[in-house]
């Protein structure tokens, strides 16, 4: 019977080499054991406390989750409809939306996902499926992790909810006051943004009808990287140590040889000075340990990449300058940051406004204008209109579209709008004025 066989049968057990960290040293991987063929092991799935731990205490984190909706909303947002131009204007000032969805957001990315409670008027009780709409709704609360978990489940096959949660229990649990308790509250009262993307079948323990978290998402990356910074930060500590030689003293050292190489320690370290001075007897002598530091910085590199290809967040986004080998633009880092910023918009940020809409308006086709991610400079800006000018004059010599037209189309542009119509009348010049 060899060691597999001995195992199969419960005689013996084994201790998965990874499954050890070292609090001393920083070593030992969680999550993945190379000692069964590389094969991914089960995650280790954070809780919601420590994800909010490692929201504060990493910076890259702390932009992960925080930065993206910030970015995403910097430059707000417009509804339009068939009829009506921004026609969401006073629900966005009534509710303060931008603020509200911005911590949705980013509660979203935190925890895996945030259920928001809809206050609508004239609603007492939030059990029940919320009729439809047009509603008044007078507040919106996010809710943080914990505060809404699932009770009851979605069992009609024929909706898209099949399998959701349908009833939450919700309280909120707020630092400095009593746990305010709502009670049972119909998925229809709530909006719900999700996490990062999960299969279906993949349940997180310890939050029970969740998405993934980003904190989730990037922290193997990020501990990775953190081990690779504190090795070169390690390294280069060992760069101010100084080592102390003591002239013929032996490879072993016994007796009167030990007593002195003690003695010529504790006075070099009695007579170190903060200002890099010692005092040195007969033929001892001091040098500085020389420790390589060839590789570390491509090591660390390679894990800010791995850090940065989660979600394809370019790095000069996540650290705010440019790393080396990247130019201070990187134009390239950019335009993937904008296509970025554009998905997370239309299927969170625009999915989430949708509901809402549709609870306080009815139901309406609705046009979002989400304007760049990057406002154009004032050169861009010049440039745009040369274009569309040299464009509409093109057009009108074509007779294709008439002066008029192409004016209706500039129509709430703060700088290319021309409501006045200049006819030929308004261009008579007395006579007695001269040109």
């Amino acid at each position: 019977m060899d060691a597999w066989d001995r195992m199969s049968a419960g005689i013996r057990t084994i201790q998965q080499a990874d499954s050890i960290a070292s609090g001393a040293t920083g070593l030992g991987v969680l999550g993945i054991d190379k000692s069964r063929d590389a094969r991914p092991a089960n995650p280790a799935w954070l809780s919601p406390q420590e994800a909010e731990s490692a929201s504060v205490v990493d910076a890259m984190l702390r932009r992960v989750v925080y930065g993206v909706p910030e970015d995403a909303l910097a430059q707000g947002w417009r509804v339009d409809t068939a009829k009506r131009r921004d026609v969401t204007r006073q629900i966005d000032d009534d509710l303060e939306l931008e603020s509200t969805l911005e911590e949705v957001g980013a509660t979203a990315r935190l925890y895996g996902g945030c259920y928001s409670l809809m206050v609508i008027e004239g609603v007492r009780d939030y059990s029940k499926p919320l009729p439809p709409g047009p509603h008044n709704i007078l507040q919106i609360h996010p809710m943080m992790a914990l505060e809404a978990t699932p009770q009851t489940w979605c069992q009609d096959i024929k909706t898209s909810s099949w399998t959701l949660p349908e009833v939450l229990q919700v309280q909120a649990i707020r630092v400095g006051n009593a746990n305010v308790v709502v009670g049972p509250v119909h998925r229809s009262h709530l909006l719900y943004m999700p996490g990062l993307p999960k299969s279906r079948t993949l349940q997180m323990p310890l939050l029970l009808g969740y998405d993934i978290s980003a904190i989730q998402a990037y922290w193997e990356p990020a501990r990775d990287l953190g081990l690779a910074k504190r090795s070169a930060a390690l390294a280069l500590m060992e760069q101010s140590m100084v080592v102390l030689t003591s002239k013929g003293g032996a490879s072993v050292l016994g007796g009167s040889q030990a007593e002195a190489a003690l003695k010529a320690l504790e006075l070099w370290g009695e007579t170190r000075s903060t200002r890099g001075t010692s005092l040195l007897t007969g033929d001892n002598t001091a040098s500085r340990l020389e420790a390589p530091l060839t590789g570390l910085a491509d090591g660390v590199r390679v894990q800010y990449e791995a850090f940065a290809a989660v979600e394809g967040i370019p790095l000069t986004k996540l650290l705010g300058v440019a790393p080396g080998g990247i130019s201070t633009d990187d134009a390239a880092g950019q335009r993937t940051y904008d296509a970025f910023i554009s998905r997370y918009r239309r299927r969170r940020l625009e999915a989430w406004l949708r509901r809402l809409y549709r609870v306080a308006l009815g139901d309406d086709v609705l046009a979002f204008d989400w304007p760049g991610v990057t406002p154009p400079t004032p050169q861009e800006r010049a440039q745009r209109s040369l274009t569309l000018a040299q464009r509409d004059a093109t057009l009108i010599s074509a007779n294709i579209l008439t002066p008029e037209e192409c004016r209706a189309r500039f129509a709430g542009d703060e700088e290319l709008d021309m409501p006045v119509v200049i006819n030929d009348a308004s261009l008579d010049v007395d006579e007695d004025v001269e040109g």
